[in-house]
């Protein structure tokens, strides 16, 4: 993404990757996700915390599914990523 902006606009943006291989966007699911908090618990801390923050790009939820956590909670989970980024950005 970075490489992309960098060719189309000249406009300068930063990029900043905080994504944690396995992890999920809710705590319930089973088996536990690894030592890592889920995305809903890091947001604030790992990207919003960067100064000049404007945009938010999430993909989350796959390991969620694949630990058994229900359309329900995923969906849960990705409504709060988005209000939170919404309330900050």
């Amino acid at each position: 993404m970075a490489q992309r902006f960098a060719l189309q606009d000249t406009v300068r943006h930063s990029v900043v990757n905080e994504g944690i291989g396995g992890n999920t966007v809710t705590r319930n699911v089973t088996p536990v996700a690894p030592i890592a908090p889920p995305g809903n618990e890091r947001l604030d801390r790992d990207v919003l915390a960067h100064a000049g923050v404007s945009h938010v790009v999430v993909f989350m939820g796959t390991n969620d599914i694949g630990r058994e956590a229900s359309a329900e909670q995923v969906i849960s989970g990705l409504r709060e990523l988005s209000r939170a980024s919404e309330r900050a950005v």
